[in-house]
């Protein structure tokens, strides 16, 4: 049987999976991001109209993802940054700030933390390509700003007061939970060799 990591080793070479490799992952990333999104929700306040888990949480589910995956299945993705597309810096440069507070200090605008294999974007809304964050989410062309390192991410997520005080990090726990038994259920996946 296949586990993911040959999948998402293939879809790194290839650019693609097939749909039913991606929707085994991406269902159980997407089912991650509603249940949290739930419980963000009412515990905030009930003011709050939905919730922002990729405005502010982005960079902890990136860290949760990114630990995740080594772990359990022999995976290290990229750590991404999206900026503006004229905020463009060279690979790397991004573990010179401190923070995400200093990264936008700075002239530039950290508008999304995720991961990449390859050519496929991973959030908690699951696994797309760069044009559909372009033309669906944001779009604006975007600069990407790669070689973060986890130390980096980790720097950076560990301070809350730069991150959407919206984000419930009360459910830090429950979604490294979640995506613990995603990711277990993906490495025993019946998916062949």
């Amino acid at each position: 049987m296949i586990k993911l990591t040959k999948i998402l080793q293939e879809a790194s070479k290839t650019g693609a999976m097939t749909g039913t490799q991606e929707k085994e992952f991406s269902t159980g990333i997407r089912n991650i991001h509603m249940k949290q999104a739930d419980f963000s929700r009412f515990a905030i306040n009930d003011k709050t109209p939905h919730s922002k888990i990729n405005l502010g949480g982005c960079g902890i589910f990136a860290k949760l993802l990114y630990y995740n995956m080594r772990k359990y299945l022999n995976i290290t993705p990229e750590i991404i940054c999206f900026d503006l597309p004229n905020h463009q810096i060279g690979k790397g440069e991004i573990n010179d700030y401190n923070s995400v507070e200093d990264y936008n200090n700075d002239g530039n605008l950290c508008i999304h933390l995720l991961l990449r294999i390859g050519d496929n974007y991973i959030d908690s809304s699951g696994i797309h390509k760069l044009s559909w964050y372009e033309t669906q989410v944001y779009r604006i062309p975007l600069a990407i700003q790669e070689g973060m390192t986890i130390q980096t991410l980790t720097k950076w997520v560990a301070d809350s007061n730069s991150w959407n005080p919206t984000f419930n990090r009360y459910t830090i726990g429950d979604i490294n939970k979640d995506m613990v038994e995603v990711l277990k259920l993906v490495k025993k996946s019946g998916i062949k060799e």
